[in-house]
C-alpha cells in the first residue's frame, strides 16, 4: 500500500515539476506586441490572442505615477476603455540586453485593435534604479530614453503557483528518490 502512495506521489511530483516548467517557459519567454518611446504618448497595436498582457517600461527600474500621468488603453471599435490593474509588486524582466518594468496588467477578452494613450508623461516618475536610497539621489529618466512595451503575460496567480509547484515538484521528486535508495527511512 506504501508503495502505491509513493508512486503516486512520485507522478504528483513529476506533473507539478512538468507543469511549472511549462507556465516558467512561457513566463520567462514573452512575446513583445509593441514597442514606442515614452515621449510619443500614443500608438496603435493589435491583439490577435485574447488573454493576459502587460504595459511595461523599457529601460526602467522604477515607476511611479505621480499627479496627472494617465495610461488607457482603448479599444479602437468602440471606443470604451480597457480596465486595467496595477501591479503591487511590480515584477521586471529582461530583453535585449536590457531590463524592463511591468507596470500595468490587462486582460484583453477580445481580439481586435486598440490605442494606447499616454498623458501627462512629466508626471510619471521613472527611475534606473532599484535602491531607495539610490533612488532619493537620483533624477529623473529623460522620457526620451524610456520605451513603453506591450507584451504577453501571465496572471499573478500564475506566477505564484509556478514557484510553489516548483519547490514542490523536486521537493516530491528527491522524496521519492531517497525512499527508492532507502525504503526502511520511514519505519
Amino acid at each position: 500500500m506504501t508503495q502505491i502512495i509513493l508512486i503516486a506521489l512520485g507522478f504528483l511530483g513529476v506533473a507539478l515539476l512538468l507543469i511549472s516548467i511549462s507556465w516558467g517557459y512561457r513566463w520567462m519567454r514573452f512575446q513583445t506586441i509593441l514597442r514606442f518611446p515614452l515621449a510619443r504618448g500614443k500608438a496603435n497595436f493589435t491583439i490577435k490572442k485574447a488573454s493576459f498582457y502587460s504595459i511595461c517600461f523599457y529601460e526602467a527600474r522604477y515607476a511611479k505615477s505621480s499627479g496627472n500621468f494617465r495610461l488607457d488603453v482603448i479599444d479602437a471599435q468602440t471606443k470604451l476603455t480597457i480596465p486595467s490593474k496595477e501591479f503591487l509588486i511590480k515584477p521586471q524582466f529582461f530583453k535585449d540586453l536590457g531590463v524592463g518594468l511591468e507596470f500595468l496588467q490587462l486582460r484583453f477578452k477580445k481580439t481586435g485593435d486598440y490605442i494606447l494613450e499616454l498623458e501627462h508623461q512629466e508626471d510619471l516618475i521613472v527611475k534606473t534604479t532599484m535602491i531607495p536610497l539610490a533612488r532619493f539621489f537620483q533624477k529623473k529618466a529623460p522620457t526620451n530614453q524610456i520605451e513603453v512595451m506591450v507584451k504577453t503575460s501571465l496572471p499573478i496567480w500564475k506566477r505564484i503557483l509556478t514557484i510553489i509547484f516548483l519547490v514542490f515538484g523536486i521537493n516530491i521528486i528527491a522524496w521519492g528518490i531517497i525512499t527508492l535508495i532507502n525504503p526502511e527511512i520511514f519505519n
